[in-house]
């Protein structure tokens, strides 16, 4: 089909379908017209083909074809939308391929970005100087095109006359979350032009948006450093036509039917309980909490009064509940029947993520607008490609060489890595799911107390230890923190291990005997490869007899001696050609070991006791002991960097921490003349020296060892436990309470000084025998400690070392492993409260006002957010403690929870008879796999919910107001004491939580009045969520205080008490004033010592005192 042809076909298709239309166009000033594929490709298919393989050759024919219907000069420039394409058309971000180029496809996606509208020129004229001849070029690349040569035969510069110029936009589409398999979500540039960037279209393509786009394919060239264009290009949609594909509450389409059914299930008596069996019938129980989320998700009634001043109907509702309760779930499912919602989680989400950045715009310069509220499932924490990694059967393997194994370059894909269990502390064996390489931008290297060195990404969570685990991200953490780590990985031990040599097949059997000869070869040792030659050179008697032991003993070697008579060093040798070679393979280099490199790759994947051996002979040959009163250690000094490296991996896999550094030597010997640098690994601490102890050690360092070993170990200390020692104390009766200041334990001291291993070990024995303190976290997690497994290690060096190749280890369940013996996690946990402190303060306007306002790069902006807000998080320690109050285990700020309208706690308590029915519920699901049949079926129950939201806003009666203003009243008139601050049970913020609740139990039936019931089915919910995590601990009264600032009212009694007191005693003694007096003076006005104690440590936080001296204090 021809040009003219076509143009022709398109004359009679638009007189035929869209003559009408196309004039109401032109009478309201619109120059675009949107037309149905569907019909076009009916009149013509030859041409509908067409216009899909070349869109924009064809589409200029159908502009040429409008203008034959003698249009105004102003609509000279008309432009036809494409609409309703085949499915065929719709390419998946992901799948779009330079197959697709210069075709006609509609993508769908989630607008991420958007950038400014700014003029784009689509074509230029020029005059020649010479003839005066008017050159037109069509501006359809990147760059300003000029024209080269005139008719004339003129080159150079041409005048510009004029350019015509187009409005333009770019925004960045992204896959939507629904439509993800797994990874990272793509992105396509879209480019809008004229129309399409109208103030109307700009609205349907808003930053969170999903919309449609018709478009064609088209190249971008990229643009090399040195001007030159690189053979890689990016791809771009050139849009046609874009249209929102997303519907909220009021776009849902409601058929007459559906109508006619709503209603009738709205006469149903028992309306509100087939709501509440339809939001999650899978789950069981929770009856209280899904009512109130049926609530939230029907909605109180927006109210804009004259002023302009607006109130939410919108309700926000928190569950912190214990682990495996069922919180994600019922979320998850909120989330299947709310239109338009999205689930984020925990660290996946941040600050800019849930609300709104502005970002760097490449493609039309400027800076543009960044919508949040989008997962991206970026959750993996990378290493670097040398990070050594834990791997059962005693193997200890770099994140490289476990990324081939994965791949299937080398043999046994099915690794297991050593992990740990965050709760338990204990150590595991766990599958590797997978493993995968990227590049990260940004890479730190810490450095630890042990001498250890992690190079991670910045998402990448430790164990970080402050009265409790909590992982951080590394880009969080800083200098001086503390790291949960181990010093027993539970290898197994073997009394003999095969090695296969690969050149001859030959087997190696090495045992404890043959690495303790290695051990004295490596370090005061030679082999020869010409002469098939094994020396060992020694001052001292027994090593040489222990050498010519073990020789005749593994080998039935016969030992020769010779004494150099220049240095008087003893050697004791022999002939042996497979031992020579044998040696040479496991890692010994031939001649000056100093110049060459020692591989210990074979030794460091054996057993624990055969490392042991191979140290010990190490320690017998170059190991010097000292015993001083500071303290003893063990030192081994080589002019190898690499070897001293490898001894110190070594030792660190039995469970004894290492110290390198280096030092300047000067003078004479017989290795290295004149100014050199040798290179010293220092073991010091009894927990450390201990564990190298043997039998086999020479005499003279064996009797230094025992001396040391006999000394306090000044590496058994804990710091950083003083919350949780003072939580058990506590709830340890009077007359136990003396167990720990009889073990040297000072209560008043705890955060000062560092707790001995062992005195806390005889205190948590002496407590473990009560059965009352079986149940209590605090004290489980203090026994723990004990093991002699665990112990801190302090970061002490951070350093952010820019872009590397990064390795992403993915483990089953524990999601943990040890990265260069420094324990690490692999995922983050999908909870709030695991969210940082500055992406939760970024949550606080978007859930009161339901604005987010962006003020950066120029661009001041506020954007709506009528949102609703249903969230999880776990207990502060992962579980409730039912000894302590629920206020207090929610570990998120005061300022953000009370932007909730309702918390519930959702406990995970032993029950044998709701055990049965729980039990009996889950197997009846696997056994029907159908089951969990809701009374209303999904896509009903949401119309449902998009009906009542739509059409229905109940008001307040009377008799409801007044319900809620008598419980309002009274509940808040209730409680304070004479003579003490009096509490304020419930706040204005609660009682516009009641009435929002009570509309929404309104619209659960449709009706257009509130009445008395519904305010008490509000009134009901709301305390119970008041009686359960708002409760002041001390008088037994629901205190608002408690959740909003975290100090309940009898709490601020106390404090103004001990203030009274400081007072009263500042007029008697003076400025300083002795501590014991201030309790002394506080138990006489009714608090007890633990209270006044704690009290004085947060004035001194808040700044209000000081300690002068020890004992005593003086107020500022």
């Amino acid at each position: 089909m021809d040009v003219s042809e076509q143009v022709r076909t398109f004359e009679e298709f638009f007189e035929k379908h869209y003559l009408a239309e196309l004039l109401e166009k032109i009478r309201k000033g619109k120059n675009f017209i949107v037309i149905d594929f569907l019909e076009l490709s009916k009149f013509n298919p030859e041409l509908a083909s067409l216009i899909l393989d070349q869109p924009e050759e064809v589409l200029k024919t159908a502009e040429i074809a409008i203008r034959s219907f003698d249009l105004p000069e102003t609509f000279k420039k008309f432009h036809v939308r494409l609409d309703n394409l085949p499915r065929s058309q719709k390419i998946p971000i992901r799948e779009i391929r330079s197959i697709h180029l210069s075709k006609l496809m509609f993508i769908e996606g989630i607008v991420r970005q958007k950038s400014d509208v700014r003029p784009q020129v689509t074509s230029a004229r020029f005059e020649c100087p010479s003839c005066g001849n008017v050159i037109t070029v069509l501006q359809l690349e990147a760059k300003f095109k000029e024209p080269t040569r005139c008719g004339c035969g003129r080159k150079g510069k041409f005048r510009l006359l004029s350019k015509e110029l187009v409005d333009a936009q770019k925004i960045v589409l992204e896959e939507s979350p629904e439509e993800l398999d797994g990874g990272q979500p793509k992105r396509m540039d879209v480019f809008l032009k004229n129309d399409l960037v109208s103030p109307l279209s700009d609205k349907r393509t808003n930053p969170g948006t999903k919309i449609c786009v018709v478009g064609e394919l088209k190249e971008v060239p990229i643009p090399s450093r040195d001007g030159g264009q690189l053979i890689r290009y990016d791809l771009m949609i050139d849009a046609n036509h874009s249209k929102s594909i997303e519907e909220d509450y009021l776009e849902i389409n409601i058929s007459d039917d559906e109508k006619k059914e709503i209603q009738e299930l709205a006469r149903n008596p028992k309306i509100f309980d087939m709501l509440r069996e339809s939001l999650a019938p899978s789950i069981y129980g929770h009856d209280t909490v899904k009512e109130a989320i049926v609530l939230q998700l029907l909605g109180g009634v927006l109210k804009v009064r004259n002023d302009g001043v607006k109130t939410r109907g919108d309700m926000h509702i928190l569950l912190i509940g214990d682990p495996g309760s069922g919180k994600s779930q019922l979320i998850k499912r909120a989330q299947l029947v709310a239109p338009k919602s999205r689930y984020v989680s925990g660290k996946g989400a941040s600050g800019a993520g849930l609300t709104a950045a502005v970002v760097k715009d490449e493609f039309l310069k400027g800076w543009a607008l960044e919508a949040g509220a989008l997962v991206l499932a970026n959750k993996g924490f990378c290493v670097t490609k040398n990070t050594n990694i834990l791997v059962e059967n005693n193997q200890i393997l770099t994140a490289k060489e476990i990324y081939n194994m994965k791949k299937g370059k080398t043999s046994n894909k099915n690794l297991k890595l050593i992990s740990f269990n965050d709760k338990s502390f204990s150590i595991k064996k766990n599958k590797l799911i997978n493993v995968s390489k990227r590049k990260a931008n940004e890479v730190f290297c810490l450095e630890f107390e042990s001498g250890d060195l992690l190079e991670v990404t910045g998402e990448h969570p430790l164990p970080v230890w402050d009265n409790g685990l909590l992982w951080k991200e590394v880009k969080d953490i800083n200098t001086s923190e503390l790291i949960i780590d181990f010093k027993d990985y539970k290898f197994p031990k073997k009394k003999i291990q095969k090695i296969v040599m690969n050149n001859t097949d030959e087997n190696i059997m090495l045992t404890e005997d043959f690495l303790e000869f290695m051990g004295l070869i490596v370090t005061d040792g030679h082999i020869s490869l010409k002469k098939y030659k094994v020396t060992f050179y020694s001052k001292s008697e027994e090593l040489l007899k222990r050498f010519e032991k073990l020789s005749q003993k593994l080998f039935k070697k016969q030992v020769s001696f010779y004494t150099d008579t220049r240095s008087r060093v003893k050697q004791a040798y022999f002939c042996s050609k497979e031992i020579v070679q044998k040696l040479n393979y496991l890692g010994i280099p031939k001649g000056n070991k100093t110049k060459k490199q020692i591989d210990l790759s074979i030794i460091k994947n054996l057993a624990p006791n055969l490392i042991k051996s191979f140290l010990v002979g190490v320690i017998n040959g170059d190991g010097s002991i000292s015993n001083r009163k500071s303290g003893g250690c063990i030192d081994i000094v080589s002019g190898n960097k690499e070897f001293i490296k490898q001894l110190k991996l070594l030792f660190r896999k039995i469970g004894i921490i290492g110290k390198v550094s280096s030092i300047s030597h000067t003078g004479g010997g017989v290795v290295k003349k004149g100014s050199y640098k040798i290179f010293k690994l220092t073991i010091t601490g009894v927990g450390n020296i201990v564990k190298i102890k043997s039998s086999k050690i020479v005499k003279n360092k064996k009797d230094k060892l025992k001396q040391i070993c006999s000394r306090f170990d000044n590496y058994g200390c804990f710091k950083k436990i003083g919350k949780l020692i003072k939580n058990v104390n506590l709830k340890l009766k009077k007359n136990h309470k003396k167990y720990f200041y009889e073990n040297n334990i000072r209560l008043s001291r705890l955060n000062k000084l560092n707790i001995s291993r062992t005195n806390l070990k005889k205190a948590v024995d002496l407590i473990s025998k009560l059965d009352y303190m079986k149940n209590c976290n605090s004290f489980k997690l203090l026994k723990l400690l004990c093991l002699k497994n665990i112990y801190f290690n302090k970061i002490i060096a951070k350093q952010n070392i820019g872009s590397k190749i990064v390795y992403n280890l993915e483990v089953e369940h524990d999601n943990t492993y040890f990265a260069n013996f420094i324990p690490v996690h692999n995922c983050m946990i999908d909870e709030m409260d695991k969210m940082s402190k500055e992406d939760q303060s970024a949550m606080h306007e978007a859930l009161e006002q339901q604005t987010v306002t962006i003020a950066k790069a120029n661009i001041q902006a506020t954007l709506r957010c009528e949102t609703t807000v249903l969230a999880a998080a776990n207990p502060k320690w992962g579980r409730f403690d039912p000894y302590e109050i629920i206020a207090k285990q929610i570990d998120l700020p005061p300022a953000l929870i009370s932007r909730f309208d309702l918390i519930f706690p959702i406990r995970d308590l032993p029950d044998r008879e709701k055990d049965t029915r729980l039990a009996s519920f889950i197997l009846k699901l696997h056994q029907d796999r159908a089951g969990g049949n809701p009374p209303i079926a999904t896509e009903l129950l949401k119309k449902y919910l998009a009906y009542s939201r739509r059409f229905c806003h109940p008001a307040l009666t009377t008799e409801a107001l007044e319900e809620i203003q008598a419980y309002y009243v009274e509940i808040r008139n209730k409680g304070g004491e004479e003579g003490g601050v009096k509490s304020i049970p419930i706040t204005a913020r609660q009682l516009e939580a009641l009435v929002r609740l009570a509309e929404a139990s309104a619209r659960s039936r449709l009706a257009e009045k509130v009445t008395q019931k519904d305010s008490k089915k509000a009134i009901e919910l709301l305390h119970y969520c008041m009686s359960q995590v708002g409760v002041d601990p001390e008088t037994g009264k629901i205190d608002i205080d408690v959740l909003t600032t975290g100090v309940s009212s009898s709490a601020r009694t106390n404090i103004s008490t001990v203030k009274e007191v400081i007072h009263e005693l500042e007029n008697k003694v003076g400025k300083t004033i002795p501590i014991d007096d201030i309790v002394k003076g506080s138990q006489e006005k009714g608090i007890d010592v633990d209270k006044v104690d704690e009290i004085i440590e947060k004035l001194k936080r808040a700044g209000d005192i000081f300690e002068p001296r020890r004992g005593f204090i003086q107020r500022i």
